[in-house]
């Protein structure tokens, strides 16, 4: 049977692997609960978490399917659907160039952006390195920008990884 948070730990280890070659990885990787609006990335003590960069693995939701594909399950029947979706956000934050006294420069925006492609592309590398050797769909969605959020900027990759039904108990069968 699969264990959903298994996929979020796997998720968490290629990201770990992917921002190895990373000219500047995030200084913490870690799996988070909760929406992106939620993510707490100011700490108790009032420290910004992102301003030494942020990687986040996060739950984002699961919906039933009707195969091995991820089109959505709508037949009903007294048995459980023929796959299951697993959407997960990995998301990398950053703070945005900041001066004291004076608006950041073309040239430190400029840096910003070429940090938050190299992010992009880790997310990338390990959405492609997780699932390539395994059998189940899976898509990775449109990329974004994160807004500034509790004073950080960055990028969301979402993945969705649809799962077999037959990995899950039979609830149809008698015991």
């Amino acid at each position: 049977m699969i264990d959903p948070s298994a996929i979020g730990d796997d998720l968490l280890a290629c990201l770990d692997a992917a921002l190895e070659t990373h000219p500047e990885p995030p200084a913490v990787t870690m799996l988070r609960t909760g929406t992106g609006e939620a993510d707490a990335l100011i700490g108790l003590n009032g420290a910004v978490e992102c301003c030494s960069g942020l990687g986040i693995v996060r739950w984002a939701g699961t919906d039933p399917t009707a195969g091995p594909t991820l089109e959505p399950y709508s037949v009903a029947t007294q048995c459980q659907p023929f796959g299951w979706a697993f959407r997960y956000e990995l998301v990398i934050y950053r703070c945005p160039p900041t001066t004291s006294g004076r608006l950041p420069t073309s040239a430190e925006w400029g840096e910003a952006a070429a940090i938050q492609s190299e992010d992009l592309s880790a997310l990338i590398r390990a959405v492609v390195c997780c699932f390539a050797e395994k059998e189940w769909s899976w898509t990775i969605g449109t990329s974004e920008p994160v807004g500034i959020e509790a004073q950080c900027t960055g990028v969301r990759l979402p993945v969705t990884v649809s799962v077999p039904g037959d990995q899950w108990p039979d609830c149809c069968t008698s015991a």
